[in-house]
């Protein structure tokens, strides 16, 4: 009797594990193919929302000035989409797709600037000093960084993609990584940034709901990330 039971129990035991610890699926080989085979370093790449195109920034073959490009990805040769003056980066697609935000340089202001994504006439609508610039969910308002008037940190930011008033997004006290970059989650419910919480060394992310409110800490990293993105899920 005793030794059904034993044998029982160790059936038993033996599903639970194999159901709690399943088996792992086999690795699916991902092969990566380049999308162009331009000259020269490029960076700054983002998707467009319906994945058609990407936008970067490129320094041209042997070119100093860097401006902004638009491409298939399917391939093809990359069409510019900024003038030949200043020095451009960071673009930031539109959540509807239909225009891009940048930052521009000429050597003694950097400026917000915005473009239709189909082409023409850049519109500047603010003077920033962060490297990126972000889109309000509902592609009216452009989010950028700049010096803040109260502390020695930097703040947050926007404004109207037409130009307009600007309104401050973050308060003094919360002190804006400018060289990183700073987006809505998908379904436009909360804002992401960097910021040095008072007992972090390093930036860490934060994230507060869009509208306002306090915002929270989400890392406790020991470095500086470089780089980072919502999931599509938010």
């Amino acid at each position: 009797r005793w030794p059904a039971v034993a044998l029982l129990l160790m059936t038993a035991a033996g599903v639970w594990i194999v159901e709690r610890f399943p088996r792992p699926r086999p690795l699916v080989v991902i092969s990566a193919e380049p999308l162009d085979s331009l000259e020269g370093p490029q960076s700054f790449p983002t998707l467009s929302p319906d994945g058609s195109e990407v936008a970067f920034a490129w320094g041209g073959a042997g070119d100093a000035r860097w401006g902004i490009y638009l491409m298939s990805i399917t391939g093809g040769d990359p069409r510019p989409l900024t003038p030949a003056a200043g020095t451009d980066s960071g673009p930031a697609w539109s959540p509807d797709g239909t225009r891009i935000a940048f930052r521009h340089w000429t050597g003694s202001v950097e400026a917000v600037v915005v473009v239709p994504a189909t082409g023409g006439a850049p519109l500047q609508i603010a003077e920033t000093d962060g490297y990126l610039v972000a889109w309000t969910p509902d592609s009216q308002s452009v989010v950028f960084v700049v010096k803040s008037r109260k502390s020695a940190g930097f703040e947050l930011w926007s404004v109207p993609a037409a130009g307009g008033e600007q309104h401050r997004i973050s308060a003094p006290d919360q002190p804006v990584n400018p060289y990183e970059r700073v987006g809505y989650s998908p379904d436009g419910t909360m804002l992401a940034y960097e910021s040095w919480p008072a007992e972090s060394e390093q930036p860490q992310i934060m994230v507060r709901k869009a509208g306002g409110g306090a915002a929270r800490q989400v890392t406790a990293l020991h470095s500086r990330p470089y780089g980072w993105a919502w999931t599509p899920d938010s």
